[in-house]
């Protein structure tokens, strides 16, 4: 797992964000994102929570607790499932076994 520092850096780069345009969209500094990202500082808990909700990712995600970006989906997921038909699962399901095999085979 990783630490915060290299969390922020990941998603910040994951949408092609300078760390200027990162600041201006949580409304910060841009030092305090370069701060964060070489661990030479913390962000609050306020913080935190500005950057999970604008990375759509968990707290313990952003805080490397977990690989898990966003656990929350698993229960919209349930919901669709639920109105499916046994047949529509057994599709998803194929799917699902589908691009698992093609990614293990690449």
């Amino acid at each position: 797992m990783s630490t915060i520092s290299e969390k922020i850096k990941l998603l910040r780069e994951e949408l092609n964000l300078t760390q200027s345009q990162l600041a201006e969209k949580l409304g910060i500094a841009t030092s305090s994102i370069s701060q964060y990202e070489s661990g030479d500082r913390i962000p609050s808990d306020d913080i935190k929570i500005k950057m999970a909700k604008f990375f759509d990712v968990s707290l313990d995600f952003l805080m490397g607790l977990s690989d898990i970006r966003n656990p929350y989906v698993f229960f919209t997921l349930s919901e669709y499932f639920n109105s499916l038909t046994e047949e529509e699962i057994n599709e998803v399901i194929k799917y699902i076994m589908f691009i698992k095999k093609f990614r293990d085979n690449s």
